[in-house]
């Protein structure tokens, strides 16, 4: 159970149930990572949207294979195994959707197969979530010479930060895996 109220589908009125309404039909369900958010509308929103900006990018240089690698990453980083869980599923899958073989070498194991473009993706990833103060330019040269443009860096920043933000939100406030919520309080 989270440890504050989440609120339950039958208690949401007005931008609240439309929120939920509008994630239903993209999920399925309201993740609890979103509804988590739900005493506070206007940031589930605001939350809501940059994580459809981030992941659904069909503009941007990162490909969602790649999105999915670094929440997945991150995610680990930062020892959450709910956005972990989420998000290797959201790869795996994306990477069937493609027709691509997946950079994890199986479902149930970590280990990776990348690419010279994708381990540097990576690194910087992993560098920003461990020690955010220790990146340099010279962190940022690597991947430009992976052959990202200063949009794909960006982009690569933007994704690893909302990860972390998202993590801290479910480490901190006990968010749990749908299956096992309780919801309200």
């Amino acid at each position: 159970m989270p440890w504050i109220k989440m609120v339950a589908d039958a208690e949401a009125k007005g931008e609240l149930a439309s929120l939920y309404k509008d994630l239903r039909t993209e999920h399925g369900q309201v993740p609890n990572a979103h509804r988590i958010l739900s005493l506070f509308p206007s940031a589930m929103r605001a939350t809501t949207e940059l994580c459809r900006t981030l992941i659904h990018n069909d503009s941007g240089e990162l490909s969602r294979v790649d999105v999915e690698l670094i929440a997945v990453i991150v995610s680990l980083e930062n020892c959450c195994d709910y956005c972990a869980q989420h998000h290797r599923a959201a790869l795996l899958a994306e990477s069937r959707r493609r027709g691509e073989e997946s950079p994890l070498v199986s479902a149930q194991s970590l280990e990776l197969r990348l690419n010279p473009r994708q381990r540097a993706m990576l690194d910087l990833a992993t560098k920003l979530s461990q020690t955010p103060h220790a990146v340099a330019e010279s962190d940022i040269a690597e991947v430009r010479s992976a052959g990202f443009t200063d949009r794909g860096i960006l982009e690569i920043v933007l994704v690893a930060s909302y990860f972390s933000f998202i993590n801290r939100i479910v480490l901190g406030l006990g968010v749990p895996p749908e299956s096992q919520t309780e919801i309200g309080r």
